[in-house]
């Protein structure tokens, strides 16, 4: 464990060390390091794996303004600069996935790979509807009940998920600040020209049962990414890796794995039965092929 101190804020991480390649986690709105406990686990042993906490969640500072995504990526930025990290794959979730796709457009060298687990790339309608949304005011609401309260309510809500992951949501959204979900209130990066000009291979994670990116926003990044692999994973919602913990590291160990060579663009379903589709990039349309 550690701090890094930024123009305006003290970040918390948590490292596994040793030396091997490092890969940073970004936690989405809510969340924590301790929320990447599962996956941490499994990649320890060949990966130095370091989980901030963000501004305003876990152990971090909560500075009383400056919460955009931009925001947010400087601290990253600081970070992989202090700690003197040299390439690093970068992942995150949600508000981390962003996060993480703007710092690897800003860093230089650039990252070995970029890891999207249900990034926030909204369209203008959900931009809009974030904006007005209470979800701000439902926080301050759920901070007032005890943890035990919280987690008796996520339980219900999540009935799939493992007690331990519950406890671990639920005291990451209880030490997250209000003033966090000005995030949504920021305006948004646009994940299009971001996504193309990012020239690292890209793993994007799916839960199946998201309603967060549409169908038409994934083939849009098909369209404009230039190594970009995308896996759905099922009986699985936004919060994938909580859902999904074993399918998600499985399939993030494996796009490590990969890296030491570029292969083919390919669109994955992680349906169980084999199938999987291909992105032909030789039409000057995208056209998914089934296999």
């Amino acid at each position: 464990m550690g701090t890094v101190r930024t123009a305006d804020a003290v970040l918390h991480f948590t490292r596994t060390g040793g030396e091997h390649p490092p890969v940073v986690l970004l936690h989405g709105l809510t969340g924590s390091s301790s929320c990447w406990s599962h996956l941490a686990g499994k990649l320890t042993n060949q990966f130095d794996v370091i989980m901030p906490d963000a501004r305003g969640h876990g152990r971090s500072s909560a500075p009383s303004h400056g919460f955009s995504y931009i925001d947010h990526a400087h601290d990253v930025l600081e970070l992989v600069t202090e700690l003197e990290l040299a390439s690093p794959v970068l992942a995150g979730h949600s508000m981390g996935g962003m996060t993480a796709a703007l710092v690897a457009q800003a860093l230089h060298p650039h990252p070995r790979g970029l890891i999207l687990l249900e990034p926030s790339f909204l369209t203008a309608a959900q931009k809009q509807e974030v904006r007005t949304d209470r979800a701000r005011n439902d926080h301050e609401a759920l901070l007032q009940l005890s943890l035990d309260e919280i987690v008796a309510q996520a339980q219900q809500q999540h009935p799939l998920r493992s007690g331990a992951m519950v406890q671990l949501v639920c005291a990451a959204r209880a030490a997250t600040c209000p003033e966090a979900f000005d995030v949504l209130l920021q305006p948004i990066p646009d994940h299009l020209a971001l996504m193309q000009s990012i020239a690292v291979p890209v793993l994007l994670v799916l839960g199946e049962d998201s309603p967060v990116l549409s169908e038409a926003t994934v083939e849009d990044l098909c369209q404009c990414t230039p190594h970009l692999q995308v896996e759905y994973i099922r009986n699985a919602g936004h919060g994938v890796h909580y859902d999904q913990p074993e399918r998600v590291a499985e399939v993030v160990q494996s796009f490590l794995t990969s890296l030491s060579a570029f292969s083919p663009v390919t669109v994955q379903k992680a349906s169980g039965n084999g199938e999987s589709l291909l992105l032909d990039r030789s039409s000057p349309h995208t056209v998914f092929q089934r296999q």
